[in-house]
Order: C-alpha cells, then structure tokens, then sequence
C-alpha cells in the first residue's frame, strides 16, 4: 500500500498518523519522536491532588473545535470530557491595581472600565469612514486601532492576544491572524457589519455535538494528555520514542512520503539552504508557567482568571483559576492557580531561573489579588518552555509561502503549530486536511 514517515509526536503527528491509519488501513505508518514521550507540549501532572497542566488547558469547542469533538467521539472518549463551570465565562483583566471585570454580555457593556467609551469606537466602526491602512501588512495593532481606537487596541486586544500568543500586537500579523476581520472589511467596510452578516463558523465539522458546544471550554478527565495517550496507545508499534531522525535522505529512501509536524527551529537543522533560512525565520516566544496549589479554598474574584495588559507593565501575563474552570480536576475546599509569565516582549527571559519565576508568580499574586498567602503555596511546579508558541508575525505568511515552494517536489510535507495555526484544534483539523488530501499509490 505504501509507507509514511511522520516526525514528532505532538497532537499535529499524532492525529495525522491516525487518521492517514483509518484512511489506509494497510498503510505503513512510522512516527519518530526524540522523546521519550508523545503528546509534545500537552502535558498533564498529579501536584498536590489537582490534575494540573503544563500546556494547553482545554479547547473551545465551537467552530474548529468540533474537529476536536468529533476526533473525541471517533476515539470513543466522549464520558470522558468535562465542562467549564459556569463561573469561567467571568474573566478579568488587571488595571492599574485592581482586577476589572470584563463585560459578559452585552448588558455589562454599560458601566465597564476596561471598555470606557467602546459605543463610540463601535459607532465609529460602524458608520463612520475608517481611514485606510497606513502600511502594506498591517500588524493586529495597526489594524485594531485604526478601526475601534487606540483605548480598544491597548485595553482589550493588547491582552487578549497576549494571553494567546504571548505575542506583541504591534509586530503579529492581521492577515495571518484575524484574516475573517480583514475580509469583514473588504467586503462590508466594516467588521461588525460583516460579524452580523457572516457569523464566522471557523470551518466546523460537517455534524453537531448538541449542548457539547455549548460550553466555553472542554477539558478532558485526567488532562488533556489523557488525548494524546490514548492516540499513542491506538498506533502501537508504529511509534517510536527516544528516536532521534539526523537526517532525511535515508526517510526519503525508505518512505513514499515524509510529513514533518517538528517546530521550525528543529527541522530546520536537518533540512538544505535556503529552506533551513526560511524555517529560521520563524520565530517563537518563551513562556514559563507556574503552578501554584493550596489545600484550602483562597477568596479570589469568581471566574476563569486574568489578563495583564503590557502598558501595566506588570511581571505576569496573567493568571487562570483552574479550580473555578474545572472543579472536578481539583480536591474539594483547594485552589489551584496558573500563572504565564515572559512571552516574546520579555526580553531578558533567560536571565531567570525557574526559582526565579516561581518567586514572581507567588509575590506577583500576593499583589494583585490581595492575599500573602500566595507567597506560601502547598505545592509548586514551574514549566519552562523556552520555544513554546510560534509567531504569526508580519511577514508570517510568505515565509509559509516560500517553505511551500521549496517543497513542492512532495518528498517532505511541513506541517505543525507553525503552519496551520497555534490551537489543539487548528493541529487536529490540519491534521484531517492532510489525511484526506494525501494520495497514496
């Protein structure tokens, strides 16, 4: 039937290695993995009694997080997934020392500090003539500003795509970003005219999953690598850990197609010029996430948890109560609490050690959220990723271009969060898009 070789065993190789198996039930599929576990940077672990997550947290699982939904159902996982407490939908974000809730519909709007004076930037959007692009790729900032205002752009994009990315808006790509926007504009010459005309369906599955979608967030049980090991178990032999791949050409020898799902900066040491440069190009922001676990119920304000804008200049990027998201992953009457700290426009990131991040999460905490118990935590842990999110900066998209063109022979396929967007379910619906388009002698 035919061999694949897949490199790395993140959820982009793992899921594509599934589903190219239930495509082609004879096919030979092969995933290397320099680790001597999958998942990548999905990981899950038991600190103090809370299931605590080093990585993604849980999926959205409207619009492309159905491709999520229905890979759960086609693993037979779907008892196992769980959902955000109604409490997270209340999120805040940290203003000039206090933390300020953001509206939950469109009745909070009224009365909102973080959105002050958000009916005129939306009247402005709305009727008003918004003034060109002053550049020939506009960054999210550039575009944001120029269509709601600088107080919309700083207050309330700032953050939120901080909290994604851990990116600067001042250098992330509109295009390559919020692109549904961009077309809102050309089309409407407004972005809420088109949000109105067009609710943006994210290119879902062709099915429903009921009241599932419902919910702001799923996780999963026993942690979102629950997911991962269980795609491990399903291909069996057919994954190798602790494999280290020096070389391609002995892949390409041996395999009717190679599909890199590696980060950029890995693959690019074993690939020629000039795609090394183009794969150099991509560039990635550190993050360090603390965990930080009590055996008592700490007063915090309800909700998922808090953003910190970057003209706060605080030392976090912000903070999520995971025991009022998902309770039954946390002991009765405990708190448990994530904080990000560094992202790409903390520039001496590598100076710290992880004593140090775990020292300004828990003084960092004690501040903003009033309480010096926080500088006392029941369990601590500190992830350091220090390539963790890559960025969809301007000029993103033609380094995309350009790693396509020098593949176009069809020996290597270059997928991953680099390629087809940094959400589990952007990985999990590429991963299905490759399946489906890969023909196989």
């Amino acid at each position: 039937m035919g061999k694949v070789a897949i490199l790395g065993a993140g959820i982009s190789g793992l899921t594509t290695a599934w589903y190219l198996k239930q495509k082609y039930p004879g096919l030979t599929v092969d995933v290397f993995e320099r680790r001597d576990r999958a998942g990548g940077n999905i990981r899950s672990i038991s600190l103090g009694g809370h299931i605590t997550e080093l990585g993604p947290r849980g999926i959205r699982p409207k619009g492309k997080g159905t491709y999520f939904l229905q890979l759960i159902h086609d693993l037979g996982m779907q008892d196992e997934l769980i959902k955000a407490n109604q409490a997270a939908k209340k999120r805040y974000l940290y203003m000039d020392g206090e933390l300020e809730k953001l509206p939950s519909g469109p009745f909070t709007l009224f009365g909102s500090r973080p959105l002050k004076g958000w009916w005129r930037a939306v009247w402005k959007e709305f009727r008003d003539k918004v003034p060109a692009p002053r550049s020939e790729e506009e960054t999210v900032y550039e575009f944001i500003e120029r269509r709601f205002g600088t107080q919309l752009a700083e207050t309330l994009a700032d953050p939120f795509f901080t909290g994604i990315y851990a990116g600067d808006i001042r250098k992330l790509s509109a295009l390559a970003v919020i692109p549904h926007m961009m077309e809102y504009e050309e089309k409407y010459g407004s972005v809420l005219k088109g949000f109105l005309a067009e609710p943006s369906d994210e290119g879902r599955v062709d099915r429903s999953f009921g009241d599932l979608e419902k919910a702001s967030l799923l996780t999963i049980r026993g942690g979102m690598q629950e997911l991962c090991d269980r795609l491990a178990d399903e291909l069996g032999p057919s994954l190798h850990l602790d494999t280290t791949v020096s070389s391609l050409e002995p892949l390409f020898g041996k395999y009717d197609r190679v599909i890199s799902t590696l980060p950029a900066y890995v693959l690019s040491g074993l690939v020629p010029e000039p795609l090394r440069t183009c794969l150099q190009s991509v560039e990635y922001a550190p993050i360090a996430l603390v965990a930080l676990n009590f055996q008592e119920k700490l007063e915090v304000p309800e909700g998922f948890g808090y953003l910190v804008a970057s003209n706060q200049e605080q030392a976090i990027l912000g903070c999520i109560f995971n025991d009022q998201t998902f309770p039954e992953l946390s002991p009765d009457n405990s708190s448990s609490f994530s904080v990000m700290i560094g992202g790409s426009r903390m520039k001496d990131f590598f100076r710290y050690s992880k004593d140090d991040f775990l020292s300004i999460a828990r003084e960092t905490l004690a501040v903003h959220l009033k309480n010096t118990r926080f500088r006392v935590p029941d369990a601590s842990f500190v992830q350091v990723w220090p390539q963790a999110i890559p960025q969809y900066n301007t000029g993103h998209l033609q380094i995309l271009e350009a790693i396509k063109e020098e593949t176009k022979d069809g020996k290597l396929l270059v997928s991953g969060n680099f390629v087809s967007g940094i959400a589990v379910a952007d990985c999990i619906r590429h991963a299905k898009i490759i399946a489906d388009s890969l023909e196989l002698d």
